[in-house]
């Protein structure tokens, strides 16, 4: 038996103009960054991260809701390669490079370099479970997966707000401001939103093969 999205494709042309849209979003991104965009004024909140953060998967969000067409799609893509995109997850060891080099402070750079590495560690099994029994997408070990994903994403920008706060004291809040800057805000401001749209879509999945089945 197989899942909802291993039996129908996107329509013709759907995946090919999906990714102009992501590098499209990619070179919005660097230009921004480049221009110093995300870079806050002292005391005040980061508010160009945090909507950079938030915007494209609320705008998923909406967008599946809204048109059927395009949540009919969006569910038809291969979930073994929406799992597997996860896999990338393991960049976020650079947190830890950064942090090794007095550039972050532990408080963050622990939890999202860590959380990344674990998430990019257990991608591959989840794939080849995937791969190997579509139905895998139903069971909770997947469901679990995807919300182990979505808490790290989630938690890493919250501690950099606090600690940037000076809720960590003051060198902690100092330490973090790279964050804001090339290349580390690319990684906040596109992979982070990035992860957590390939998750809100993996839940999409796991929600329409449960329904189906």
């Amino acid at each position: 038996m197989t899942t909802a999205a291993a039996a129908r494709a996107p329509a013709p042309g759907f995946v090919f103009l999906l990714t102009l849209v992501v590098a499209a979003w990619a070179a919005l991104i660097t230009t921004l960054a480049y221009r110093s965009s995300f870079v806050p004024p002292a005391d005040k909140p980061q508010f160009a991260i945090i909507a950079a953060i938030l915007l494209p998967p609320l705008l998923l969000f909406v967008l599946m809701r809204l048109s059927a067409a395009f949540r009919e799609n969006i569910l038809a893509l291969d979930p073994v390669w929406i799992c597997a995109m996860q896999g990338w997850r393991v960049v976020g060891s650079g947190f830890l490079f950064v942090h090794g080099f007095g550039y972050l402070p532990g408080s963050f750079a622990y939890q999202a370099g860590w959380g990344d590495v674990l998430v990019g560690v257990l991608a591959p099994f989840a794939v080849m479970r995937l791969a190997r029994d579509p139905q895998f997408i139903t069971a909770r070990a997947y469901w679990l997966f995807n919300a182990l994903g979505v808490a790290d994403l989630i938690l890493a920008p919250v501690a950099a707000t606090f600690i940037r706060r000076g809720l960590s004291g003051p060198e902690a809040a100092q330490q973090v401001t790279p964050l804001a800057e090339m290349p580390l805000v690319f990684i906040v401001t596109f992979l982070v939103p990035f992860f957590l749209s390939l998750h809100l879509i993996g839940f999409a999945q796991i929600r329409a093969a449960r329904t189906s089945s």
